[in-house]
């Protein structure tokens, strides 16, 4: 296949700031095995403050005279407005597909061409998707213990072949840019979790997810569990919960969130009568200890009871939060 056969290939990465990592992104970036003359690159400065915008001049300088096209801006506003600026310019530049890459995360060489094989699954496939894991000595302790001691759906999707989901990230992920006429725009009225948001409407009006699960990317950061638990309360609960609301998710997680948000009530009643609280947790500890393997059998309830806890706090947050602003 010749150069000009290729797909044309839009990258975008969004940034504020550079954390010691932005550089080695860029660099894996620069190693992907594709042509570079079709590929278009799109980076958003979201208004940095430190030395991330010289960082990435200085590399377009060095190494973007082999791209195609290049749009370096410096833009304000959230995270699915700056991804929404994204995808007009790879629409307007005539692009067939458009790759993010999250500014922590590192793609390997041959990531492009992993992501353009799972469109050749089906006509109907709208996003391809490389999953991308923290490294787990740097993950929260709830992540740590369901990748450690999680087996089928809680652990990870490792050497399991191409994959239907019915949601994905945006770190390393393509879109076909041919459906976005159809399945529309990021929500900007959801800054958090917007590419979950926007992957599960995709996959509500019929459109495929695919991950290929033989490839592991690196997602370069650390999540501390305290500050973790914080944002799953505050701000991740009112994007979950406008996510339920404008996705129709009720039937997926009414269960859960009767369950979760009964343990946590019958926990203080323990004072009263410990009865309401063995009653809830026995059965989730017998539940999860089938879904877990070796120590995870014992410790990994209690310990993603935690996190499932805050995250239905939250939910319950952003239901009011949501209700209060329609009032």
């Amino acid at each position: 296949m010749s150069i000009k056969e290729e797909p044309l290939i839009a990258i975008a990465m969004l940034y504020h700031a550079s954390r010691g990592v932005l550089s080695k992104v860029l660099g894996a970036i620069d190693t992907l095995d594709y042509p570079k003359r079709r590929i278009c690159l799109i980076l958003i400065d979201n208004m940095s403050i430190d030395s991330s915008s010289d960082l990435v001049s200085k590399w377009l300088k060095d190494k973007g005279q082999k791209y195609l096209e290049i749009e370096h801006r410096r833009e304000p506003g959230n995270v699915p407005r700056l991804r929404n600026i994204c995808l007009n310019l790879a629409l307007k530049k005539g692009c067939d597909y458009l790759m993010f890459v999250d500014s922590d995360v590192l793609t390997t060489p041959e990531s492009v061409k992993r992501l353009l094989k799972l469109f050749k699954l089906g006509e109907d496939v709208f996003i391809g998707y490389l999953p991308c894991y923290v490294p787990i000595e740097r993950d929260n302790l709830f992540t740590r213990v369901r990748m450690k001691y999680g087996k089928g759906a809680l652990g990870p999707l490792v050497n399991k072949g191409p994959v239907s989901m019915a949601t994905a990230g945006m770190g390393a992920t393509m879109i076909k840019l041919s459906f976005v006429p159809k399945v529309g725009f990021f929500d900007e009225q959801i800054p958090l979790i917007e590419d979950l948001n926007y992957t599960r409407r995709a996959t509500s009006m019929g459109y495929k997810i695919m991950y290929d699960t033989s490839v592991s990317l690196v997602h370069d950061r650390d999540f501390r569990n305290l500050p973790y638990l914080k944002l799953m309360i505050t701000k991740f609960g009112k994007s979950e919960a406008r996510n339920i609301i404008k996705n129709k998710l009720w039937r997926y997680e009414i269960k859960g969130l009767i369950y979760w948000s009964s343990l946590m009530v019958s926990i203080p009643l323990m004072f009263i009568s410990p009865l309401p609280f063995l009653v809830l947790f026995t059965p989730g500890y017998i539940l999860y200890s089938t879904r877990m393997k070796g120590w995870g059998k014992i410790i990994g309830f209690p310990i993603i009871a935690i996190y499932r806890m805050a995250r239905t706090l939250g939910i319950f947050h952003g239901f009011l939060d949501y209700v209060i602003r329609r009032s």
